[in-house]
């Protein structure tokens, strides 16, 4: 196909408001109006017409100013550059028409009694509830295991063969099928107006049933798209028809990706034997790279999206292989031998050891690595294949089962039961491994059919679950290992292989529309970076987003600490570390004194008591100089372990903790050192890095302000047990250095919208009032987590229930109020025209670069701002999309504002990719999971260990059913009651990770990589609690008792009424005062 992004004829052109000039070194886009007038750089029509709907919404209610205030023309802060992207151009003809047809397949059941042919019917009414499903629900994610997105595009290829010849209904006609419910065609098939066409399809026996299978398929025209509607959304905004081409297009491109390759969500990726570009993971799972796409109407045109992705795939693997290598794994670690090369005789002797063991114990840990996965079975010519329900703890001589291949009940009540081993020797041959166990699948509720392990293969291509941490590490690293322009370079390959699979091009033309193979080039702007100040107010020198301080802001005295240690360390390795730690402390102007070094065998059980020892020892008094300021814990190598420390500091006790690995500890030096003492000081209540108020631009508009950034942290589908936990978090000073946060459980498991918003507010709210003596006028939000899709849903259920909460929450004061979506989940990627411009040693884009025109969207107030330097890998920017903006902030404004929060973050000495606020809201959501989870195990064990008590009368029995119902009781009052958290800006800064020092995973910072934690364990924030225990959850208490010494100083120290001191009983939460 050639490029036409330059080009137009008579069948293909652009939209009329844009004309293109392309020039050697860049693609320059002009917009232009109706009267050939130059509009603006942003091509926002909507400025001069009718408001986007929620905006609509919003005035209708009386939310005041729209988002569209500042975005009247683009920000002109910056030096300019060119950069590349990953969008291309997509030319149409504006008088094509699609047509669009609703798709409904359904298999004909038979009523054959054969038993074989009874389960393959069964089967096939599983499959159409599942088509059922897709068709109600479409764009369903494939896995090449499951098929049965597969099986409904086999059926309409096989209907499409069946009626093309001369005369039938698909003869001459192009069809796209979604795998679903809809099917595009370039032409109108010959049906009548609204009427339903039924076909019968005959497919025949495949790896789904055993004999030949009918279905229904029914067809109805639904609607017509026509590209024309593209140019009326540009004339008019409140036309959204453009939708449906939309639509459509990434349809047909998804249709002829797959071609080639499969689908996993929205990427698409080449089938395991096509293309050797897999990576090993493990022995068990491997990395695929493929690509994403996605048509969307940016201001320069109709654009196609293609980016380079990557996902973990399952090997394809026997069973029985997998069994074995687990075997000898589980005996050399064992053991402690690794020598594989034995003797033949003493090889078979030592694989009989090894089979010998295996028992119920190795099934508990092999098996859900295994578990539903599919497999097929090799044994058989046609391949049938099968979803894994459970590996057996007895071998297939030992499995028993009743045959049931007749249909006589008599013949079937006199069958014996046979092994499995028994029964394929008498039907397919004698097994090599009997002595290993069986693949499980399942068939109805209670019932199993068993596989031998030697004749199951996992099948390819299938989306690999349930990562182990040091598996997430490497698909982190290896996924960021390709340079910004090797990426651009396969996305462009990508693009070229599109149009050229096949006949793809002309079904291109067919379908009205054509692809550039050029990437848009556009002009980008670099922001200042922010002035910031250091210890002795000495201003910062920033170089790409980085800096190393000489002296904290506001550094901390550390006097009463203790040392804990969670396993054995040599005497000189804590004295290294000891020494290391307190000489870049002093240098950063802390002083630390020598602490008091003590050893504790971890046991989650007597923890709590152990932390309540230290506090009543080392605690004396009621000063603050008599108070025990910090447990650091090192050695604490799992989850588990932190997030019951975290757990009992935080909520029991209210102690600052910090957590290291052991790893750490033996190799400290500088540069960990100070990570530790970044966060370490910001606990204590310090502050590491301030702004320079003289010479900041618009300094006058950072006072009185608030930022506040919000997120909802979700369990994985499979942690069914676990609520989705909303966090709020906002400045309480005008420096933006110190912050509080709210937390809450949201009713709903998975739920993105947050119900109690208001609640949260208002706790910010009067934190802020109680810290500085007034009320902020301006309010900036920044909301994270929410997709393109849900915008109107927050502005119906978020914004406006934050402006009735600030309307009423004090009479007299005018809220000024602007809400700002945060979004990293996207594929816009930008690098640099002339490398000369890039940084870092993978020449990504610099620190502060800002796109707001041409890629950005025609009508709302959006840009990309990359507010870091990116490490390894291509960086990706945040992009922003102001939904409100009472505070009629310029587009200079807003992002000059972003940009200096990004680089506020406490915990490392560089810019990060979102605003500090929104990044402590995701540690705020995470380290409240952390204390449910350690809770619940602390819950589980005491529930456990009253079990496992013998009574010796009937008393002490129904005693223990009582407490058993009332610990039921009280879990099921925590989970199903909302929560709200106070904490300083400090109380995030307990532990770091390589991933955590930048919310981005391409930018692992070899200076920040050895950090106090590691991996998940380092992405949990620090609830900080002060002075004392301030309630993490409403209803803790509830079965986590608070001391009587805290008790009163809540009492004594809380700033709200008489009838809120006791807010611990009346699950209201309590903002207390900070250091």
């Amino acid at each position: 196909m050639t490029d036409n992004s330059s080009s137009s004829s008579s069948s293909m052109k652009l939209p009329t408001k844009i004309t293109m000039s392309v020039s050697t070194t860049t693609m320059k886009i002009v917009n232009i109006d109706d009267d050939n007038n130059y509009v603006n750089k942003r091509g926002r029509f909507d400025l001069f017409a009718t408001k986007p709907d929620m905006v609509d919404n919003g005035i209708n209610n009386g939310c005041g100013s729209s988002a569209t205030s500042g975005s009247g023309s683009g920000g002109q802060a910056g030096r300019s550059m060119l950069i590349q992207t990953n969008h291309f151009m997509i030319t149409y003809d504006p008088d094509k028409i699609i047509y669009s047809y609703y798709v409904k397949i359904n298999p004909i059941i038979s009523n054959n009694n054969d038993d074989h042919h009874h389960h393959s019917q069964q089967r096939l009414k599983n499959m159409a509830k599942t088509i059922q499903q897709q068709q109600t629900t479409p764009n369903r994610s494939h896995n090449n295991g499951g098929g049965n997105e597969l099986l409904s595009r086999k059926i309409i290829q096989r209907l499409i063969e069946m009626n093309n010849g001369d005369g039938n209904i698909f003869h001459n006609v192009l069809c796209v099928y979604d795998g679903a419910s809809s099917m595009l065609t370039n032409f109108r098939l010959p049906i009548i107006d609204d009427k339903l066409i039924k076909f019968r399809v005959t497919l025949p026996a495949n790896d789904y049933y055993h004999n030949e299978q009918e279905f229904e398929v029914c067809i109805k025209l639904i609607k017509t798209v026509a590209y024309s509607t593209i140019e009326d959304f540009y004339r008019n905004p409140m036309n959204d028809g453009y939708v449906e081409v939309v639509t459509a297009v990434n349809l047909i491109i998804r249709h002829l990706l797959l071609k080639k390759r499969f689908l996993i969500g929205r990427s698409n990726f080449h089938h395991h034997s096509s293309v050797d570009n897999r990576i090993n993971l493990s022995s068990l799972k491997e990395l695929s790279f493929g690509i994403s796409s996605s048509v969307q109407t940016c201001s320069a045109g109709l654009q196609l999206i293609m980016d380079r992705c990557c996902t973990p795939f399952i090997k394809p693997f026997m069973i029985d292989d997998c069994i074995r290598n687990f075997l000898q794994e589980m005996s050399s670690n064992t053991t402690g031998s690794n020598n594989v090369n034995h003797h033949h005789n003493h090889h078979h002797h030592h694989h009989q050891q090894q089979q010998q063991r295996w028992n119920d114990f190795y099934r508990k840990r092999l098996e859900p690595i295994l578990k539903d996965y599919y497999f097929e079975v090799t044994n058989l010519q046609r391949s049938r294949r099968y979803r894994i329900g459970g590996i057996t703890t007895e071998s297939a001589k030992k499995v028993m089962f009743t045959p049931n291949n007749d249909n006589n009940e008599q013949q079937q009540q006199q069958r014996k039961m046979i092994s499995v081993a028994d029964y394929f020797h008498q039907q397919y041959g004698q097994l090599q491994r009997p002595d290993l166990p069986c693949t499980k699948v399942r068939r109805g509720k209670n019932e199993f059919i068993y596989f031998p392990v030697e004749i199951c293969q996992i099948i390819a291509d299938q989306k690999a679950r349930k990562l182990t941490i040091k598996e997430k590490a490497d698909l982190i690293r290896k996924a960021a290992s390709i340079n910004p322009i090797d990426r651009l370079d396969e996305v462009r390959n990508s693009v070229e292989e599109l149009i050229n699979i096949d006949n793809n091009e002309n079904y291109l033309k067919e379908f009205g529309f054509n692809i550039s193979t050029q990437p848009i080039t556009i002009r980008a702007r670099v922001l200042d970076s922010p002035k910031l100040l250091e210890g002795d107010d000495r201003p910062i020198k920033l170089t790409n987003g980085k800096w190393r301080y000489r002296k904290f802001f506001q550094p901390i005295a550390l006097k009463r600490w203790i040392l804990v240690k969670l396993m054995h360390f040599d005497d000189s390795t804590v004295e290294k570390f000891l020494d290391t730690f307190i000489r870049n402390g002093e240098q950063l102007g802390m002083q630390i004194d020598m602490p008091i070094r003590m050893d504790y065998d971890f046991d989650i059980a007597t923890l709590a008591n152990f932390l309540q020892k230290l506090q009543h020892t080392y605690s004396s008094g009621s000063g603050s100089e008599q108070q025990l300021q910090l447990l650091f814990f090192i050695g604490c190598n799992t989850e588990w372990q932190h997030s019951a420390i975290k757990k009992c500091g935080d909520v029991d006790f209210g102690l600052v903790t910090q957590c290291i690995r052991q790893t750490n500890v033996q190799r400290i030096n500088q540069s960990i050192a100070v990570n530790i003492l970044h966060k370490i000081n910001a606990k204590l209540g310090g502050i590491n890095v301030t702004l320079d108020y003289g010479k900041l631009l618009q300094a006058d508009d950072y006072r009185k302000t608030m930022a506040i950034g919000v997120d909802v942290a979700h369990p994985s589908p499979s942690e069914k047990n676990l609520p989705s936990i909303a966090a709020m978090v906002a400045n309480v000073d005008e420096s933006f250095a110190r912050y509080t946060s709210s937390v809450k459980i949201q009713k709903f498991f998975r739920q993105e919208i947050i119900q109690e918003l208001d609640k949260m507010l208002i706790d910010l709210l009067r934190a802020y009032e109680m810290e500085t003596n007034q009320l902020p006028e301006r309010i900036i939000l920044y909301r994270d987590g929410v997709s393109e899709g849900q915008f109107q849903v927050v502005f119906n259920e978020e914004i406006l229930l934050i402006k009735e909460t600030l309307a009423r929450y004090r009479s007299g004061h005018k809220f000024r109020l602007t809400f700002v979506i945060v979004q990293k989940r996207h594929h816009s990627r930008f690098i640099p025209d002339n490398s000369k411009d890039g940084v870092g040693r993978f020449y990504n884009i610099p620190p502060g670069t800002v796109v707001d025109t041409d890629v950005v969207h025609p009508r709302r107030f959006d840009f990309y701002l990359c507010s870091h330097a990116g490490i390894q890998g291509t960086s990706r920017p945040s992009h922003y999309c102001v939904l409100v903006d009472e505070n009629e902030m310029s587009a200079d404004h807003i992002q000059n504002f972003t940009n200096v929060l990004c680089h506020l973050y406490a915990r490392c000495s560089r810019s990060i990719s979102i605003p500090t606020p929104v990044f402590y809201a995701h540690l705020a959501a995470f380290r409240a999971r952390e204390h449910i989870q350690a809770a619940t195990s602390l819950m589980m064990l005491s529930m456990t260990n009253n079990r496992n008590q013998n009574f010796n009368n009937q008393q002490q029995q129904q005693q223990q059913q009582q407490q058993q119902q009332q610990d039921a009781a009280k879990m099921l009052n925590y989970f199903s009651t909302t929560t709200t958290t106070s904490a300083t800006a400090e109380s995030f800064l307990s532990s770091s990770s390589s991933m955590m020092t930048t919310p981005n995973n391409n930018n692992n910072n070899k200076n920040n990589n050895n950090n106090d934690d590691d991996d998940i364990l380092s992405s949990s924030p620090r609830i900080h609690y002060t002075k004392h225990r301030v309630p993490c959850l409403d209803n803790f208490d509830s079965f986590v008792e608070m001391s009587p010494t805290m008790r009163s100083s809540i009492e004594k120290e809380s700033p709200y009424d008489d009838d809120e001191k006791t807010g611990w009983n009346h699950g209201k939460a309590l903002l207390l005062k900070y250091y």
